[in-house]
């Protein structure tokens, strides 16, 4: 305390109690003004957010345009900012008046996440905006710049200190790599390739898919799989992606025993799927007695053993082997319980391979057994690669009969009744075959097209045709019959 000298009584002077008043009014008015800047801050960050989040992305800008003004120094805020004003760039079309430009939209995208990564130097994702940011510039430079020598903007940097902030970041290693596609550094493309390998084996498969996949590239993925298996980096992955570039290549011998190995490791995950691969590639490999066992043992173990012989069938015809299959539901059929859709695939095979008593022989016993109409519907089909028109009539009109709300089963009664030019009835069949159809089919009016054709119902026979090329435009003879008929009712009129 201050001791005055007119009364000597203990207190202060009125001068410094009003200067202390005042500066502590001056704090706690500046503090109320700092921490009101930082509220609006907030809330401005709130309101960007949840704009951001709803896909408004120009107002989001805003919004967080103000928060990052009144909290320059929150690295969060300034790459939500960048976050909005990429998206914008993006679909700049929610907004084409106010913002028309997405390059002036990438630039402020870029500086925001510039401004972030500065702000937190260990921010990853900051830098990964700039780098995307720079690298849609680049493009966008280079296209309009076709000739210039290079371009201002250089994403490279900024990827990679992304990835060197965080090594294992798939995302980010991927980004950089469909970059440097676009560049003249095939070396460094190939050495990203291999380094995605060896982090994530099965980006092998993605990577296959891009345009500037190429034989160096599928080399290079091989070098980082083997570093990934030998340094026990997802080590069944790494086998299987290893496997599927070997059979790319026509390797099988090695292609099979990657894939073996692969099962071999977690073999808990294995499945019937698994097994039917191998077999696949046993077969491609000419090994036909592996390819039969490993597909009988996936059988075995199927939940779905009709739809998983299909599957077999189909390795078996991709190999142009149909005898083969033959032969191998004949070996299954003695070993595995099958339901009687496994009879009607094998007639099918048998019918494919032209052997039609066998065909008829195998769908007559079963409907002996049981009238199925898919059974009918297939010895109608067996009748016509015979040409036995009556019987194929016969068989049709079965399948017809047992399941009348069978689209195909209609559109074929309606096909063998317009071979014998019994035109009502392939109408009404061909009307039920379009009516039964579970989505709109343009062959489907092409054919009740053809049959009112016939009967001179040339106005029928027009909506049709104009149906069906509505529902297929890129088919011209469409277009063709619709101007020629046009022509040919205008002459009919007029004549």
């Amino acid at each position: 305390m201050i001791q005055t000298e007119a009364d000597g009584r203990s207190g202060t002077r009125p001068h410094v109690r009003f200067v202390q008043a005042a500066i502590i009014l001056c704090l706690a008015a500046g503090g109320v003004y700092f921490l009101s800047l930082r509220l609006a801050a907030q809330l401005h960050w709130l309101r960007g957010e949840h704009l951001f989040l709803a896909g408004n992305y120009s107002e989001a800008a805003e919004y967080l345009s103000k928060a990052a003004a009144g909290s320059p120094r929150d690295a969060d805020i300034h790459r939500q900012l960048g976050n909005a004003w990429f998206k914008l760039a993006a679909t700049p079309e929610t907004d084409p008046e106010k913002h028309s430009d997405p390059s002036s939209m990438l630039i402020r995208a870029r500086d925001a996440f510039l401004a972030a990564a500065r702000l937190n130097p260990l921010d990853a994702q900051s830098f990964y905006g700039v780098a995307e940011s720079e690298a849609l510039l680049a493009q966008a430079y280079q296209s309009l710049h076709p000739y210039a020598p290079q371009t201002p903007y250089d994403p490279l940097p900024y990827f990679e200190a992304a990835v060197n902030l965080r090594p294992n970041g798939i995302s980010y290693r991927y980004a950089m790599a469909r970059y440097l596609a676009g560049t003249d550094d095939p070396a460094r493309l190939a050495s990203a390739v291999r380094r995605l390998a060896l982090i994530y084996p099965p980006i092998c498969a993605r990577l296959k898919k891009e345009a500037f996949w190429s034989d160096a590239l599928q080399a290079a993925c091989l070098e980082g799989l083997a570093d990934a298996i030998q340094g026990g980096v997802m080590p069944r992955e790494a086998h299987m992606a290893a496997s599927a570039l070997m059979a790319d290549q026509g390797r099988w011998p090695e292609a099979i025993s990657h894939y073996e190995t692969a099962l071999g490791v977690k073999s808990f995950q294995n499945s019937p799927a698994n097994l039917f691969h191998l077999g696949s590639l046993h077969l491609k490999n000419g090994a036909a007695d592996a390819a039969r066992e490993t597909f009988l043992k996936g059988l075995h173990q199927s939940r779905d053993r009709e739809g998983d012989l299909a599957r077999i069938r189909g390795y078996y015809h991709r190999e142009k082997d149909g005898a083969g299959f033959i032969e191998f539901y004949r070996t299954a059929a003695a070993r595995i319980p099958f339901s009687d859709k496994a009879e009607i695939l094998y007639a099918r095979s048998l019918l494919a391979l032209k052997r039609f008593d066998a065909a008829e022989e195998t769908l007559a016993a079963l409907i002996r057994k049981k009238r199925l109409p898919e059974a009918y519907y297939w010895l109608a089909r067996t009748a016509e690669a015979r040409q036995d028109w009556d019987a194929m009539e016969l068989a049709a009109q079965k399948a017809t009969i047992l399941e009348a709300d069978n689209s195909d089963y209609h559109a074929l009664f309606a096909r063998v009744l317009f071979r014998v030019k019994k035109y009502d009835r392939a109408e009404r069949a061909a009307g039920l075959a379009i009516q039964y159809s579970k989505t709109p089919s343009p062959w489907l009016y092409n054919q009740r097209a053809s049959i009112r054709y016939q009967k001179k119902d040339y106005e029928g026979a027009l909506g049709d045709w104009e149906k069906a090329f509505s529902l297929k435009p890129d088919y011209l003879p469409f277009k063709k019959r619709i101007e020629e008929l046009r022509k040919k009712i205008g002459e009919w009129v007029n004549g």
